[in-house]
């Protein structure tokens, strides 16, 4: 006995097998989605030299561009890190997890830097973008 429902299924996995390969290939083509998407975006115009402290990281010179390789530093003894490539999430807690932070780099929107300690938490970013951005993707 044949089932409507059947037919639909049969359509989804199609539709999905469609965007499968169309992805395969757009990969084949441009290479991995970070690259292809950091060679569209210019570097900000931050010397790389420079320490940017996580309280000042909301300034004109990184607006609007791919702050990757920029060095934030952050509070207490936790030291400067540097921006990583474009949507690749980064983070270090201590030993027993009670402090750390979590940096992402959103190209265009900007940096977000989420630090917990002491049992509270602080989100720092670029633009109001690149910390909605964070807060969403944490919760």
């Amino acid at each position: 006995m044949f089932r409507v429902g059947g037919a639909s299924r049969v359509i989804s996995y199609i539709k999905v097998g469609l965007v499968l390969a169309g992805s395969g290939l757009l990969y084949l083509l441009f290479g991995s989605s970070s690259q292809l998407i950091t060679e569209f975006f210019p570097t900000c115009p931050v010397q790389l030299e420079v320490e940017i402290p996580v309280e000042s990281l909301d300034q004109p010179a990184l607006h609007g561009c791919n702050a990757e390789g920029v060095k934030i530093r952050l509070p207490g003894d936790w030291g400067v890190f540097e921006v990583g490539p474009i949507n690749i999430v980064f983070g270090r807690a201590n030993a027993d997890r009670s402090a750390g932070f979590i940096m992402v780099n959103s190209g265009m929107d900007g940096v977000g830097v989420l630090y917990r300690a002491d049992g509270g938490q602080r989100i720092w970013g670029t633009t109001e973008v690149a910390c909605r951005k964070l807060y969403e993707a944490i919760w």
